[in-house]
């Protein structure tokens, strides 16, 4: 059995892992942003969490504008997804 349906089937089991995803959250942010965690692995694990980078071209300067955008998470299993 899958964790999706371990947390369709069981309240307390899907409660306990959306408290560690949050804390998860936090801290991957809390790290990333002191320097404590590599910066790529952290983008790559917080998009997981329903975040995303746009870079922006910033009028041909040479440096890039980074946005931190969040796109929502859903509690679906991935497996069972319409989308290609």
């Amino acid at each position: 059995m899958s964790i999706y349906k371990w947390r369709k089937k069981y309240k307390e089991f899907d409660e306990l892992i959306d408290d560690l995803l949050c804390l998860q959250e936090d801290m991957l942010i809390e790290h990333g942003l002191s320097g404590q965690w590599n910066s790529n692995i952290v983008k790559l694990l917080l998009n997981n969490h329903g975040y995303g980078w746009k870079d922006e071209d910033n009028q041909g300067s040479s440096h890039r504008k980074v946005n931190l955008i969040f796109q929502g998470v859903d509690k679906e299993d991935p497996s069972e997804s319409s989308e290609p």
